[in-house]
């Protein structure tokens, strides 16, 4: 249909297409009109990703005894002085930040969790933490590139970490989510990675 308003209640009450509907209404008698409730399809979800990080938080929080932390998405900038590394150039900058410390989105949890462990060695002389979160990546095309990952840490004052033992429980961790994976030797880039206990973990082709 072509509905044309009058120019004398064209100015004010008629604005939006609902306003020429809300009208009929009102002329056929909203009485007149039987109430119904919008159709929904309702569709069966693939709760497999659920499953799965209920799963991984599960073992995170039972097997590894690891606490799940929950931080900003974007990174304190103070801390990474303190830390002495910044990240690459695929930081994604915000436009109007809240805060000259904080202006760049993460591109990695474990900065996160390595300030929660300064932030609690006073008091603890093992902590185990972990966070399932999200970072971005600027890509060269412009796009912003959104992903969630999964970071843990474990930390003790007095008692040397065991590569192994939290290789195991990684490998566990892959397949109690039917993933069987390998390791790999590579080359340390990050200043929190240890020169000879570096591993890259490699499922199928990625």
């Amino acid at each position: 249909y072509k509905v044309e308003v009058p120019s004398f209640r064209a100015t004010k009450e008629f604005v939006y297409p609902q306003d020429v509907i809300e009208e009929i209404g009102r002329f056929y008698g909203y009485g007149n009109i039987p109430p119904d409730l919008p159709a929904l399809e309702v569709r069966p979800s693939n709760l497999t990703p659920v499953r799965r990080r209920r799963a991984v938080t599960d073992y995170m929080a039972s097997n590894l005894r690891a606490h799940e932390v929950k931080k900003y998405p974007v990174f304190d900038e103070q801390f990474l002085i303190t830390l002495g590394w910044q990240p690459d150039k695929k930081a994604v900058h915000i436009k109007n930040p809240l805060s000259d410390n904080w202006y760049r989105m993460v591109t990695s949890l474990i900065p996160h969790l390595l300030h929660c462990i300064q932030e609690n060695e006073a008091q603890y002389t093992k902590l185990r933490f972990f966070e399932w979160g999200r970072v971005w990546h600027l890509e060269e095309t412009g796009n912003i590139l959104e992903r969630k990952v999964l970071a843990g840490v474990v930390y003790d004052q007095h008692t040397q970490i065991d590569f192994y033992e939290i290789k195991d429980h990684i490998t566990c961790m892959y397949r109690l989510l039917g993933f069987e994976i390998t390791w790999h030797k590579c080359t340390p880039e990050l200043p929190w990675y240890h020169p000879y206990q570096t591993a890259l973990i490699r499922c199928g082709e990625y």
